[in-house]
């Protein structure tokens, strides 16, 4: 019996034993070191972008399992509509989620604000902190990272306003709006964290009147991706709100550098995408774990996780 070939695109220096158990069910073979024959017979493909070339050289491909969460990056017309893509959704969760809570503390407590002044000197205070404990918090986005970053700040004592496609009953959400009503879900609030996926429903979604809704002293995290936030729209509500903050680990462009005009901003908190794979090898390896996790679903013939709607994206 001929066996099934699962493809990987996941760097070298990852652990076997992240993956052996795909072993039990199909000849597994690094892309790097993979023969054309062995590329031509695969069925999976494990990888975080893939190219036309790619896709030539692998036409038997059935699944392909993409190693992030999002799947915005993707050439989906290159792509064809008999393979199933599936994201990773849920694999960083609980450390973006603690990148999202670091940055709403940060912003609410003034932290790199008065650090710069007391590391000049000066330990006077001239500006409030936020307390969280019954404030409103706006949650965009129920995936994985959106319910913990709930269920964390339920655990502050915040009371959480989710937004979603569909309706979320939980015990950390007082109160819930659905798509597309982006303005009644962050009206009033005083935090928001947009823990949203960037497709074609999402791109842009936030403009300035969006912006507005908020309170004009509140505090916006971004987790998810930039996109869903029309640039020119938030550099002109933050030199027009200069008592809001905007704290971010994620930008519109590839060469994140190319959005310094942005963090340059003195009323924005930035790190350098750092809240997943790219701030702790640990968390990398456990996106290489859940992925494989479903890969073996496939092999086993089971039912497959976060298979994505191409629909979304095209």
């Amino acid at each position: 019996m001929v066996r099934r070939v699962v493809v990987l695109n996941v760097g070298e220096n990852v652990p076997e034993e992240t993956y052996a158990v795909l072993r039990e069910h199909a000849d597994v073979v690094h892309y790097g070191r993979a023969e054309p024959e062995q590329l031509r017979r695969a069925e999976v493909l494990v990888t975080f972008r893939l190219s036309r070339e790619d896709l030539e050289m692998m036409p038997n491909l059935k699944v392909i399992q993409i190693l992030s969460a999002g799947v915005d990056h993707l050439d989906w017309s290159s792509i064809p509509e008999d393979v199933v893509v599936c994201s990773n959704a849920g694999s960083n969760a609980v450390p973006v989620a603690e990148h999202a809570i670091a940055l709403l503390l940060a912003a609410a407590k003034r932290i790199p604000y008065y650090h710069e002044r007391c590391r000049s000197g000066d330990f006077s205070r001239d500006k409030t902190v936020k307390v969280l404990q019954g404030s409103v918090i706006a949650v965009l986005g129920l995936g994985p990272i959106g319910m913990r970053v709930a269920e964390l700040a339920k655990a502050l004592g915040m009371r959480v306003r989710g937004f979603a496609r569909r309706p979320r009953s939980e015990p950390f959400i007082d109160e819930f709006r659905a798509y597309p009503d982006v303005r009644g879900a962050l009206s009033g609030a005083e935090f928001a964290v947009l823990a949203l996926p960037l497709n074609r429903h999402t791109k842009n979604m936030i403009g300035y009147e969006e912006l507005r809704a908020m309170r004009s002293d509140g505090v916006m995290v971004n987790v998810g991706r930039g996109g869903v936030v029309s640039k020119p729209d938030l550099i002109r509500f933050l030199r027009d709100n200069p008592d809001f903050t905007y704290a971010t680990d994620v930008y519109w462009s590839g060469d994140i550098s190319q959005d310094a005009d942005l963090a340059a901003l003195p009323n924005v908190i930035a790190t350098p995408w750092i809240a997943g794979a790219f701030g702790n090898p640990r968390v990398y390896l456990e996106m290489v774990r859940h992925a494989a996790e479903n890969v073996l679903r496939y092999l086993r013939g089971e039912s497959l996780r976060n298979v994505v709607d191409r629909s979304d994206y095209l």
